[in-house]
């Protein structure tokens, strides 16, 4: 008799055991919050590990970082799902953050009084950090005075042939955001125009005109391996500072100026570590370095632009939606990507 009871007990025990396993293997937020975090960021991994170096010696905690493209990232947390270890997206074009808000969760910052308010997502599901107007910068050993480009247009002069640079929009967030910039420039009347133009463009970029990453736009052209670039300003301003022969170009026709995101994810487990990081990265000391350091501009209205710009005032920026772009974003790259396919095999096609 005894025999049996004790026989029942353990398998009841065993069966507990069981189910309360499969529970923790279930439910990834069961595991207690610890001294850790976990942040997958698209920012330069210079940038990136300064500023999580900072904060580790204030804080203490122990920051795992993730690096790579905005759209690879973001790809890579939606196909993880519960599983992602990802408690922060750090990083990445507003419009890229809003195509994926379903993976984040709200967050209130407690320094909104000093956040310019044109750069919260209205559901407070991502902030921007910093300012990046989409620009021109060319070589100017290699670009002729008379080259010059004064806008967007002058980069289809024939003189550009197979010496342009732009990054892969389908992977690059900052690419992605100069692709729609100029889809909204170069569109009059009908939205075929700006795709006609877009089209036109992708001859002049050449067979190795697209760029891996935004990266190597602004690299090329300072290695003197192009003669000019569609980057983000403060790329140029960066290897300004370095007195490498680059310049940069406003264009005429104006430009988008998108603001760079965080956002805290709702597979979050270190949510409290999170938050404690993103206050950091908003705050007066973080946005002060990245602006001073790094020459972004910062959604702060007490931090100063960076050294060598011009007034956010003087640059013609264009309407910018990063909701109605978001809402589009798979149709756009899926143009992209067929005209990019059409213009590869009308260049075979012209070789053969």
């Amino acid at each position: 008799m005894h025999t049996y009871i004790l026989s029942a007990v353990s398998s009841i025990f065993f069966c507990i055991i069981l189910i309360t396993g499969c529970k923790g293997r279930e439910r990834k937020h069961d595991i207690p919050a610890d001294d850790s975090l976990v942040i997958y960021s698209p920012h330069n991994p210079e940038m990136g590990n300064f500023i999580v170096k900072e904060f580790r010696q204030r804080t203490g905690i122990k920051v795992t970082l993730v690096s790579g493209g905005t759209g690879d990232l973001l790809q890579r947390i939606e196909t993880s799902g519960q599983s992602s270890p990802a408690d922060v997206f750090w990083g990445g074009g507003a419009e890229s953050l809003e195509s994926r808000k379903f993976l984040f969760q709200p967050f209130f910052s407690r320094q909104d009084d000093h956040i310019l308010k044109e750069f919260i997502s209205g559901e407070n599901l991502w902030y921007g950090l910093s300012l990046m107007p989409m620009v021109i910068v060319y070589n100017t050993t290699l670009v002729s005075k008379d080259k010059i480009p004064a806008g967007w247009n002058d980069l289809l002069d024939p003189y550009f042939t197979n010496q342009l640079r732009m990054g892969n929009p389908e992977t690059s967030g900052s690419s992605f955001s100069m692709l729609c910039t100029l889809l909204s420039i170069f569109t009059s009347g009908d939205s075929s125009s700006g795709w006609n133009k877009i089209q036109e463009l992708s001859r002049m970029l050449g067979p190795y005109g697209i760029s891996p990453s935004s990266e190597d736009v602004y690299k090329s052209v300072a290695a003197g391996e192009a003669f000019a670039g569609l980057t983000f300003e403060d790329a140029v301003l960066s290897l300004k500072a370095l007195h490498i022969p680059v310049e940069i170009v406003y264009p005429e026709e104006g430009t988008a100026v998108v603001p760079d995101g965080i956002a805290l994810l709702k597979t979050a487990i270190h949510t409290e570590n999170a938050k404690t990081f993103m206050e950091f990265a908003l705050g007066r000391d973080a946005q002060t370095m990245v602006s001073e350091r790094w020459h972004r501009r910062s959604v702060r209205n007490d931090v100063q632009a960076p050294a060598g710009t011009v007034e956010l005032k003087q640059i013609r920026c264009i309407s910018y939606n990063y909701s109605e772009i978001a809402r589009r974003k798979n149709a756009i790259l899926q143009q992209w990507r067929s005209l990019r396919k059409f213009t590869d095999t009308s260049r075979r096609k012209a070789t053969d």
